[in-house]
């Protein structure tokens, strides 16, 4: 059982994660809007359309767990979106000026999501300094320390070995990974640190500007100190903000 984790959860939570325009993986909130206008355009043929209804509700509750799903639900969106955008343009409406008002308004809006999308993918990590970094190290087959998130960075880039990665359920006595990789990073003493090291056959630490700024709060704090001044590590990549340290056991 994994006791460390603690998961959000609501309504709130599952729209952030699913809409990106909230900070979520890449659905637009106005091609979200646009599917509601499609879905409901294809109502009338509802069981012709079963396949798209059913999967919008199992790509949305699978959304809330996995990642991944958010990529297949979009592929959804845009088919629903493009049916809605047209039912806009063909139904009947009161006032041309309102229709036309309405349909500039979702226009912008995707042209907005659609600029931001790509502004914020250009941000997105791992970038090029951490990529070139993890290369490195390609495939030396060591296990290499990191935060957690990186983990599968290492796995896939490096092709090494990580202590702890975000898939905690496949981890071997996780709790106990979590709370030492804690440890490690907010320890000063060398003795602690080399029986961590030693317990899961550490060989390199990988650190990224990012990565320092949300761990630690000063230069020298916990393992950062140890990294700096002990004669068990040496600095073997430092380049763009990414550091690699060998521990010389």
């Amino acid at each position: 059982k994994i006791t460390f984790l603690t998961y959000d959860s609501g309504i709130g939570y599952a729209l952030k994660r699913i809409i990106f325009d909230l900070g979520g993986q890449g659905i637009a909130l106005f091609a979200l809007l646009l599917s509601f206008f499609g879905f409901s355009s294809l109502w009338n043929k509802k069981y012709k359309n079963l396949f798209l209804y059913l999967g919008f509700i199992l790509l949305v509750a699978l959304s809330y767990y996995f990642n991944i799903a958010v990529y297949y639900l979009n592929f959804l969106v845009v088919i629903a979106a493009s049916y809605g955008f047209v039912y806009i343009i063909k139904r009947k409406w009161h006032s041309d000026i309102i229709k036309k008002f309405v349909i500039f308004i979702f226009v912008l809006g995707l042209l907005f999501s659609t600029l931001s999308f790509f502004n914020q993918f250009e941000k997105e990590l791992p970038n090029r300094e951490i990529i070139d970094g993890l290369k490195f190290i390609k495939e030396r087959n060591e296990v290499v320390l990191s935060s957690y998130d990186r983990g599968v960075w290492i796995n896939s880039i490096s092709g090494n070995k990580n202590v702890l990665d975000s898939s905690f359920y496949y981890a071997p006595d996780v709790n106990s990974r979590f709370i030492n990789v804690q440890e490690l990073f907010h320890i000063r003493d060398i003795e602690e640190a080399r029986w961590i090291f030693d317990k899961y056959n550490i060989r390199y630490v990988f650190i990224d500007s990012d990565m320092k700024n949300k761990i630690w709060s000063g230069d020298e704090e916990g393992l950062l100190f140890l990294l700096k001044y002990s004669k068990e590590f040496k600095r073997i990549y430092n380049k763009n903000g990414v550091e690699i340290w060998e521990y010389m056991h």
